[in-house]
């Protein structure tokens, strides 16, 4: 979105806050996490940059109670914190 000089606002409504709960119950991440991966997803994000290692692994995990239920990641989960993502990062950033 900064590329293309856009930045996409999006408001929390009742049904915005409903359909985190996929990322709840899938991923079981925390409700705030699960409205930042929302926001990425309604936002068409290409990437999702975080500084928290649980937040950034229960991400790219399936569900294991039934891994045919988790919705695939429309956006890559970028952390911070972790060196090689970093480094992938900034390859990702230098190439654009």
């Amino acid at each position: 979105m900064a590329k293309d000089g856009v930045l996409v606002l999006v408001i929390p409504n009742e049904d915005f806050i409903s359909a985190s709960w996929k990322y709840i119950r899938e991923r079981h991440l925390s409700a705030d996490d699960a409205l930042h991966a929302l926001s990425a997803e309604v936002g068409k994000c290409d990437m999702l940059v975080v500084a928290d290692t649980g937040f950034a692994n229960r991400l790219r995990k399936e569900n294991e109670d039934n891994p045919l239920e988790t919705h695939q990641l429309s956006f890559e989960v970028y952390n911070l914190r972790d060196a090689n993502d970093y480094k992938l990062l900034e390859q990702k950033i230098d190439s654009c």
